[in-house]
């Protein structure tokens, strides 16, 4: 992956110049600024913690404190998970979920990856199959996503949210009570 990032650098510089990536990270701070700070893609658009706190007219500051939050705790899930000795498929499951809900400028064609998330977990579902209630709380998810639409808010967010609980459910690293009051029949 470092390799290919490298070689690809290197062919832009070649194909266009150093003024290119030049402009490029001159052009960061505005690109945030106009996206995050000012708005002007619609708050409701954006599929992050930030974009909630934001769309329901939070302010920036408060908006980048939930979103920091957020971003502490599923490092922490995410490191308790890699440590534990749960399957690669719920591990890579849940650090493809965990991916999307850090990030503060995820749109719904970043969702995709969601899609990641799901497929692992269903295969970590093997032989044993779904979880009671699993398979209804994807089609949840499936649909949050869906209607985003109609509804013009961050429906993606809880999608993921959906998709992260489900994972770390079945990978066991929540406290017993949690887990117990989690269990749908």
């Amino acid at each position: 992956m470092t390799a290919t990032l490298a070689l690809l650098a290197l062919s832009s510089r070649i194909a266009f110049g150093p003024d290119a990536w030049a402009a490029f990270f001159q052009s960061l701070p505005t690109a945030s600024e106009s996206t995050l700070d000012q708005g002007r893609a619609e708050w409701g658009k954006l599929q992050s913690a930030y974009g909630v706190v934001r769309m329901m007219g939070g302010a920036s500051a408060i908006a980048w404190a939930v979103q920091g939050v957020l971003a502490a705790v599923v490092a922490a899930v995410l490191a308790a998970l890699w440590r534990s000795k749960a399957p690669f498929d719920l591990r890579a499951a849940a650090l493809a979920a965990g991916t999307l809900m850090v990030v503060p400028y995820i749109f719904l064609y970043d969702l995709v990856i969601l899609a990641l998330a799901m497929a692992f977990l269903l295969r970590a579902c093997g032989e044993a199959g779904p979880t009671p209630g699993e398979m209804r709380a994807l089609a949840i998810a499936r649909l949050l996503i869906v209607i985003f639409p109609l509804v013009k808010a961050p429906t993606g967010l809880a999608a993921a949210l959906v998709v992260a609980f489900l994972i770390i459910r079945r990978a066991g690293v929540l406290p017993a009570r949690i887990r117990s009051a989690l269990q749908w029949t």
